[in-house]
C-alpha cells in the first residue's frame, strides 16, 4: 500500500479513482450552496456521495476534494461512537445525527472494504489531503494529462 504521507503517493492512488459528477442540486448549508452528485469507483465497485461547496468561492469538486472529505469523515465514525459523534460534532436532533453517522460510516466502509486501505491508511490519506490538498490535486491533474 503507499505511503500517503508523501503526496506523490497519495495523488498516484487517486488519479486511478474514476470520479464523475453526475447532477447538482441546491445545497443544504446555505442558500448560495451546491450540491454536486459525485460516482466514484476503481474496478467494479461504484460510491456515490454528494459534495457540497460555494460555487462563489470553490470551483467544481475535483477527486482530491471528494475522497478527502470522505476520508475526513471516515475516520469520524472510526473514532467515535454515535453518541460521542452526536456530542462532538453538535448534533441535538437525534435523527439527523444517526443520518450523519450513517453516512460517515458508509464511507468508511466503502475507503476500508472496496478500496482496501487500513485505517492507518485513511487517517493518513485524511491528514495529508487536509494538509496538502492543492498540492495533491495539482499532481493528480499532472498524471491524469499525462496518461491521456
Amino acid at each position: 500500500m503507499p505511503n500517503f504521507n508523501d503526496q506523490t503517493e497519495a495523488a498516484k492512488f487517486l488519479a486511478d479513482i474514476d470520479f464523475d459528477i453526475r447532477d447538482t442540486s441546491q445545497g443544504t448549508f446555505s442558500p448560495d450552496h451546491m450540491a454536486y452528485h459525485c460516482a466514484l469507483s476503481k474496478g467494479s465497485d461504484t460510491f456515490y456521495a454528494i459534495y457540497q461547496s460555494n460555487p462563489q468561492f470553490n470551483d467544481k469538486p475535483t477527486v482530491t476534494d471528494v475522497i478527502g472529505s470522505l476520508s475526513s469523515e471516515a475516520m469520524l465514525s472510526h473514532d467515535y461512537g454515535i453518541d460521542e459523534f452526536a456530542d462532538e460534532m453538535g448534533y441535538t436532533k437525534p435523527s439527523a445525527a444517526i443520518r450523519a453517522y450513517e453516512g460517515c460510516k458508509k464511507a468508511l466502509d466503502w475507503l476500508h472494504d472496496s478500496l482496501a486501505l487500513s485505517f492507518g491508511d485513511i487517517s493518513q490519506l485524511s491528514e495529508t489531503l487536509d494538509e496538502h490538498g492543492d498540492e495533491v490535486n495539482e499532481a493528480v491533474k499532472a498524471i491524469q494529462d499525462e496518461g491521456a
